[in-house]
């Protein structure tokens, strides 16, 4: 009798044992994926704000280099254009030393190159540090650009 019944608890006892053992290590099981995948996602986050910082950066290299074009391309018309200016002063200049005796104001017509610069934003306003640095230039000379050539082409005609 006695003896059995302490056996069953025994038995059962153990049976309980083994179904907590069991639970306990499935958990166990469980909390360790769980920690592994949240080991994942954090690696993949780490990635993928590499990657955002990456993409970041050459978005930004980007905008630098179209920047860059944009004021190469307004430099390289300021230069055409003041090499066509040079070159009507070459022209004027070489008419003048032609013909100084028969020449008048009626005689030089003066044909300026026109330019178009693409400014935006506050330079199309006020215009550009190329812009300013021509407008400086004139107004050293205290006229337009025609009127500096038309100065330069007076100094040539009266030596």
């Amino acid at each position: 009798g006695l003896l059995r019944q302490q056996s069953d608890q025994l038995h059962t006892l153990g049976l309980r044992m083994d179904t907590h053992c069991g639970e306990e290590r499935e958990r166990e099981h469980t909390l360790s994926q769980a920690v592994q995948s949240l080991s994942e996602t954090r690696q993949e986050v780490r990635q993928k704000e590499q990657s955002l910082r990456e993409k970041k950066s050459l978005e930004e290299n980007v905008r630098h280099a179209e920047d860059a074009l944009r004021m190469a391309a307004k430099y390289d018309s300021l230069a055409s254009y003041m090499r066509a200016v040079e070159s009507s002063y070459r022209e004027v200049r070489d008419r003048i030393v032609q013909s100084r005796s028969t020449s008048t104001d009626k005689d030089l017509p003066l044909q300026l190159p026109r330019v178009h610069l693409d400014l935006t934003g506050p330079e199309r306003l006020l215009g550009g540090p190329d812009v300013a640095a021509c407008q400086v230039l004139f107004s050293l000379s205290g006229t337009s650009p025609v009127g500096t050539l038309r100065l330069v082409c007076q100094v040539l005609v009266d030596l």
